[in-house]
């Protein structure tokens, strides 16, 4: 049983996301009225009338998003890309992304592939994925951390290594985990920026490395969900993708890379922020996670979707509906990849969460 309270509310939301998942929807089953004398509890018909149970309204938050970008920095990030090579394609990409108004509020960080090991003795990158845990620029909110970010960047203008992909994810999405342990309310997620595949360390089988490293950062907890952008055709990177939860790499070719890259970038950032929601806070009193519902309304329309509530990541990614990020501690409200896309086709759309009233489970919790 997760925490109990006496918190009644309707916290209302402005809605609008972007994904490219697809699935089926989810039966929703009835959970029940709360209380001896019942009639709490009126959604059976799926139609979102609370109104027997909610009698407080909050604002609720949007959570935070953060990206911990790790950047390629091998021989071949030299070579040439549209007009210009495939390093400063890429990097020109990211100054623009962090310097665009719209990325406001994202939080951004940054480390870099290979890294020289200490005392290292000529070629060779290191395989320690504590090296690319440690970030040369720390995750913080833009526009603030754009500054140093953009010095990384001209700090490291010739890259010079080989492709140690296995340890810099590994590093990566540890790093991601222990940021948002640190950071409860926010979604974190790690970006990676490649141009080829693996050429250093083990694994270095691409589908060993989306197997063993990235799908276990998703079914973790918190969940790090893992982006891909890849320069040139590079399909293979689609399986990091799809193991890291994000469906696909997002590759950039023909001769305009660098604007394909800010496109990528831009998708990414939003589809990294509308998915999940702050639980609300009331006045009233300390929220009961048994006693939450999320509701839809398709723009134009007058009555509201109820979405039902999944208890695992593995349910959520196969129906429609919103499951919580931690169901014993939760601190977000994530919802479903179908749903999310399905709320991202329509910007006018209303989402609303309602607190008060017995949760709408498909199945057990």
């Amino acid at each position: 049983m997760r925490r109990l309270a006496s918190l009644f509310a309707l916290a209302a939301l402005a809605w609008g996301c972007g994904s490219s998942s697809a699935a089926e929807g989810g039966k929703t089953f009835d959970g029940g009225a709360g209380g001896a004398s019942g009639g709490l509890f009126d959604a059976a018909s799926g139609d979102g009338n609370f109104t027997g149970c909610a009698s407080e309204r909050v604002v609720a938050a949007r959570a935070p998003a953060d990206l911990y970008v790790m950047l390629d920095y091998s021989e071949s990030m030299g070579l040439p890309a549209g007009a210009a090579d495939r390093w400063t394609a890429v990097t020109s990409a990211l100054r623009s992304f962090v310097a665009s108004p719209d990325s406001a509020g994202l939080g951004i960080g940054i480390q870099y592939f290979g890294l020289f090991p200490p005392l290292a003795q000529g070629y060779g990158s290191s395989c320690d994925p504590r090296d690319y845990a440690s970030p040369d620029v720390e995750i913080a909110a833009l526009p603030g951390v754009a500054p140093a970010f953009i010095a990384s960047l001209d700090g490291h203008a010739f890259p010079r290594t080989a492709t140690p992909m296995a340890p810099a994810l590994a590093g990566a999405i540890l790093h991601a985990h222990d940021w948002a342990v640190a950071h409860p309310s926010h979604s974190v997620a790690v970006l990676l920026a490649t141009d080829g595949e693996p050429t250093e360390c083990s694994p270095q089988g691409v589908g060993e490395i989306a197997s063993t490293i990235v799908a276990p950062g998703v079914a973790g907890s918190p969940r790090v969900f893992t982006f891909v952008v890849g320069v040139g055709n590079l399909s293979a990177l689609d399986a990091l993708a799809a193991a890291g939860g994000t469906g696909h790499a997002y590759l950039a070719t023909g001769d305009q890379v660098e604007a394909a890259l800010l496109a990528a970038f831009d998708a990414i950032r939003k589809a990294s922020i509308p998915c999940a929601f702050e639980l609300p806070t009331a006045a009233s009193g300390e929220l009961d996670p048994d006693l939450v519902n999320v509701t839809y309304t398709k723009s134009g329309a007058s009555a509201a979707e109820t979405l039902a509530e999944y208890a695992s990541a593995k349910a959520c990614a196969a129906h429609e509906g919103w499951r919580y990020d931690d169901p014993a501690h939760p601190a977000r409200i994530e919802l479903c990849p179908a749903t999310c896309a399905r709320i991202g086709a329509d910007p006018k759309g209303r989402v609303d969460v309602v607190l008060g009233c017995r949760s709408v489970i498909a199945g057990p919790h």
